[in-house]
């Protein structure tokens, strides 16, 4: 039979200094998941890593329109589950897999409408008038701007000024 051990007297000062170490890990462990996007189970000093596989965005790009609408059908499903879970008291890896999932979602649509874009540019490229989202934005005061060409024409009394009246070309001699 084992001998019971007595729990070790800690002074306020070493209680206090216990405290701190906690909750230093507590913060590191927050900043670990939240930076690296893991789940983990807080034991102590022991952290149980649940990995959260990431979407590759260079993979969705490789993908066909359906394909990434089948895709991002199944994601949105995902969340409405883990949604119901956070509602129902879910294990806390479901919870911080939400934050995971709604990323996903987002870098989808993302590549979805980038692609859509990419197709109409492909189409306006030989018309002669772009719709305005295909348009480069700068600002509005460079969009109202002359064009190079608007700028660069002469009336004819200026053309006529400038035939008449060339620069004069002298050297001083020394």
């Amino acid at each position: 039979m084992r001998a019971k051990t007595k729990q070790r007297w800690r002074s306020p000062k070493q209680a206090c200094e216990k405290r701190k170490r906690d909750a230093v890990a507590l913060l590191i462990y927050i900043y670990l998941a939240t930076r690296f996007h893991f789940s983990a189970v807080f034991l102590g000093f022991h952290f149980a890593v649940i990995d959260m596989a990431r979407i590759k965005v260079f993979e969705l790009r490789q993908k066909s329109k359906n394909d990434l609408l089948a895709q991002l059908k199944d994601l949105k499903a995902e969340l409405s589950l883990l949604r119901v879970a956070k509602v129902t008291g879910g294990a806390p890896n479901k919870l911080s897999k939400i934050k995971v999932v709604r990323l996903s979602i987002a870098q989808v649509l993302t590549v979805i409408s980038q692609k859509q874009k990419a197709a109409l540019r492909e189409v306006y490229q030989k018309k002669k008038f772009l719709p305005l989202d295909l348009r480069p934005k700068k600002t509005r005061a460079i969009r109202r701007r002359l064009t190079k060409h608007q700028v660069s024409l002469k009336t004819e009394r200026e053309k006529k000024k400038d035939l008449y009246f060339p620069m004069r070309k002298y050297a001083v001699r020394v």
